[in-house]
């Protein structure tokens, strides 16, 4: 993985990417302007709960003791 791109920065760009390509996935494609802005706020919102999510379990696997778990939970596949 390119050294300046973050695990973060992937995230968001897959989470970006997938947003715009849902918005197509209708028998007859919509017409009009596609809403940047509310957009964002789709990705921002679905970016949170996804932190929150991964906070809650590492939170989790802490207080189990399973360093095990959260090192391949938090470490790039590319260094494992």
């Amino acid at each position: 993985m390119d050294q300046d791109i973050t695990m973060d920065d992937k995230l968001a760009e897959l989470v970006y990417i997938s947003i715009g390509h849902a918005s197509m996935c209708w028998e007859e494609r919509p017409k009009g302007v596609f809403d940047t802005a509310e957009a964002d706020k789709v990705a921002k919102a679905l970016l949170k709960g996804i932190k929150e999510h991964e906070r809650d379990v590492i939170a989790r696997e802490r207080v189990k003791g399973n360093s095990a778990t959260l090192i391949s939970f938090v470490t790039p596949t590319e260094t494992r």
